[in-house]
């Protein structure tokens, strides 16, 4: 039987997993474990979305192929805020490849 201290120790590891892009659950086993614990375990499921809830985290997928599907509301801690570095928009143009570069990663996805 899985304890309270269990549940908290597998929604990090979930989270972790969930935010590092470079993880698939296909080829990771415990991501792949972890996964099939969201997705059959309402206990750890509700946890889960709690916790990154209160980070300002939402669930927009997950399944064996991708992985977790996160995004970050504006005010959370996780949000990107300064793109300025690594993202030069200058006009309209730069602005709709932009979109369309976000348009083909949420088809992909």
């Amino acid at each position: 039987m899985m304890t309270a201290r269990d549940d908290a120790r597998d929604v990090g590891l979930l989270l972790r997993c969930g935010l590092d892009h470079t993880l698939s659950p296909a080829r990771h086993d415990t991501y792949s474990q972890l996964l099939d614990r969201y997705q059959a375990d309402p206990d750890l499921r509700s946890c889960f979305d709690e916790t990154v809830a209160a980070l300002g985290v939402r669930v927009i997928a997950s399944d064996r192929i991708t992985g977790m599907v996160l995004t970050a509301e504006p005010d959370s801690p996780l949000a990107v805020t300064d793109i300025q570095r690594w993202l030069r928009i200058t006009g309209t143009a730069d602005r709709m490849i932009y979109g369309l570069a976000l348009g083909g990663v949420a088809a992909w996805c």
